[in-house]
């Protein structure tokens, strides 16, 4: 090999090399929560609210008793035409009681039932109430089933994800969806909420460990 082959070769090397390092993403921009610290309790951050019914959410409701035959008048099952529509959870299908623009549900026996701005907890008492007045010993069930997330962006699986708890992290959000992929800037996520007055969005650096 001559002098200037070796020369060439060389610089192409060099030219291979600059391009590989350009192309490589610091491990401290891929990297969640870059340099936390390990075994150290972190304080628990503030509580969110609890999630209040809005229009257009759908409930499950069920009343349970150690004999049903007794509660059957107050169970709507699928085919009888409640006032929501059939939802598929678990490969199970539920009736659904879907929430109107007043707030409110359509409920066999019971009537009109405010729920809108309630929580879960708040819904169920308020109807537990109700079916005291018609039976004892039978317990109401109720279940918000259309809660979902969207994840869009560089992920794996972008799309609607079911919220089955009722606090759901960043980072439980982002697995469920297929992580974010090596295309994707970790440093600047953004959030979308629905708030009382509006729409919040924040953004967030999942490489800071302070988040």
């Amino acid at each position: 090999m001559d002098r200037k082959t070796s020369t060439y070769n060389g610089f192409v090397f060099l030219v291979i090399m600059l391009l590989a390092s350009s192309c490589s993403t610091p491990l401290r921009e891929i990297t969640y929560l870059n340099g936390i610290k390990t075994n150290v309790p972190f304080e628990n951050g503030p509580k969110p609210e609890m999630y209040r019914m809005r229009p257009n959410d759908q409930l499950f409701i069920q009343v349970i008793s150690d004999e049903p035959q007794n509660v059957a008048f107050l169970n709507i099952i699928s085919g009888q035409g409640a006032s929501g529509g059939a939802s598929s959870q678990t490969g199970m299908q539920l009736v659904t009681y879907l929430v109107d623009e007043n707030g409110m549900i359509e409920y066999p026996f019971l009537g009109q039932i405010k729920v809108g701005g309630q929580t879960i907890s708040e819904i169920s008492a308020n109807i537990q109430e109700k079916v005291d007045q018609y039976l004892e010993n039978a317990s109401v069930f109720v279940k918000q089933v259309n809660r979902t997330i969207t994840v869009l962006g560089e992920v794996g699986a972008p799309g609607q994800i079911l919220m089955v708890k009722n606090e759901l992290t960043i980072f439980e959000a982002l697995g469920g969806a297929g992580d974010i992929t090596d295309y994707g800037n970790r440093k600047n996520i953004k959030v979308m909420r629905e708030i009382d007055s509006g729409k919040l969005i924040v953004d967030l650096d999942l490489t800071n460990p302070d988040i």
